[in-house]
């Protein structure tokens, strides 16, 4: 894109500024007004006080959080809140983990989403199904949030 002289402009903050629109940018840049776009996270489990540790955690890193209890509510919120990642339960009410992952990877709309298991189930059969099944990560309770969040920030940053 060109632009001609008359379209630039100097601001005092020291940015060249061009055209209205790219001016109106710069302004609220300079005012710090942009608000960050965070980045959203599915957190399905059942036990409601890991859900609550959960969210707590990932909020206070800066992420965009909802938290949903079954399956079945996981793979509604997946289509309508479009995460840009799962964090899974296996041991779920309605529709197991395993399955949510499979229906969530088979799907040409969110097989691109990572999954990334978070459970008690710490079998290699497990560990194998997940991987089969197609999650990106397999992470077993009890957990140490820093390699929750390690694991986050490797999928999605």
């Amino acid at each position: 894109m060109f632009w001609t002289w008359s379209q630039i402009q100097f601001h005092s903050s020291g940015l060249i500024v061009v055209d209205s629109f790219v001016r109106a940018i710069a302004s609220a840049v300079i005012r710090k007004e942009i608000a960050v776009i965070k980045k959203k996270i599915l957190i399905v489990e059942d036990e409601e006080s890991l859900l609550k540790l959960e969210s707590i955690l990932l909020t206070s890193k800066g992420y965009e959080v909802q938290g949903v209890a079954d399956g079945k509510a996981a793979l509604e919120a997946v289509a309508t809140m479009k995460p840009d990642l799962v964090l899974l339960d296996i041991m779920l009410p309605e529709i197991d983990g395993f399955e949510v992952c499979r229906r969530i990877k088979s799907d040409d709309a969110t097989k691109h989403i990572p999954v990334v298991m978070l459970t008690a189930k710490k079998s290699r059969e497990d560990m194998a199904h997940g991987e089969q099944v197609g999650a990106d990560w397999y992470i077993t309770k009890p957990f140490k949030s820093a390699m929750v969040i390690e694991t986050i920030q490797r999928f999605i940053s």
